[in-house]
């Protein structure tokens, strides 16, 4: 192997790559499933001492920004990557030039990952620890599905003539470092159509109990409605826990009970 190529793979060019293949490609939350690694080696023989993955979200923050020579603090808003989960396979081996190796490994989704709908995007990144080397990595998109109990509190939703508008991730005000996912949801038919104008729903898990945070927003008219929405007396807040140990009928009933109470 000639100098040229050996200097090459140490900066990362024709370095080894690393493939992944998840099992499924839509994943329920809290859910486990297998994870395939191939590593190919490159233009040289190379050491990896560590294959690291992260599954990671984003959500939209803010973050502190300061120019060269500014005083004070200023903040802008943007995309901000956050990891839900790491884990590495400590095995360290010398990968020879040309040849390839398989792994095999497990990712536990933590019941907490937000779903796959609106702005919210989550990936498994995968990287390879190469000494000398920018170390390579992959990212693999993945498609997060809601939980049997978020399923049902949906279906409740949906029952009552709801659907959703739009799902947005936010950086959570109370907990900066973090996030929650707000469901938009707007009345076309049923008992709240023309009453609520839509219903934002989040959605928390709390060790083992789930807290359905809801904010409606009623629909006015003219003047009123401008007031209502500045001063925030058109909205109305309910919030309910209950235990994954629940059954579906009693997450329905439960949920039922508090949306009927609401007008």
């Amino acid at each position: 192997m000639g100098w040229l190529k050996k200097t090459l793979a140490r900066v990362g060019v024709g370095s080894a790559k690393a493939e992944v293949s998840v099992e499924q490609d839509n994943i329920q939350q809290g859910q486990s499933v297998a994870v395939s690694l191939i590593v190919n080696g490159g233009e040289a023989t190379q050491q990896v001492d560590n294959i690291t993955f992260d599954l990671c979200c984003d959500f939209m923050g803010w973050e502190e920004v300061r120019g060269t020579g500014e005083q004070g603090r200023k903040k802008q808003r943007r995309r901000i990557t956050h990891t839900l989960l790491s884990w590495s396979l400590p095995d360290a081996f010398a990968l020879p030039a040309g040849e390839s190796r398989r792994f095999e490994t497990e990712l536990n989704v933590p019941i907490e990952t937000p779903l796959s709908m609106g702005d919210c995007n989550v990936w498994l990144e995968t990287r390879l620890d190469i000494p000398m080397a920018k170390d390579p990595s992959t990212k693999t998109p993945l498609t997060i599905k809601p939980s049997g109990h978020i399923d049902t509190v949906f279906d409740v939703f949906e029952a009552h003539g709801l659907r959703i508008e739009k799902a947005d991730c936010e950086q959570d005000e109370r907990h900066p470092r973090s996030f929650e996912q707000v469901f938009s949801w707007v009345p076309i038919s049923g008992a709240y159509e023309g009453v609520w104008r839509k219903l934002d729903v989040v959605v928390t898990h709390k060790d083992n109990t789930l807290d359905i945070g809801m904010t409606v927003h009623r629909q006015g008219e003219g003047l009123g409605d401008m007031v209502g929405r500045f001063v925030g007396s058109n909205k109305l807040e309910r919030s309910l826990v209950i235990s994954l140990d629940d059954s579906v009928e009693h997450v329905q009933d439960a949920l039922n009970n508090v949306l009927q109470k609401i007008m």
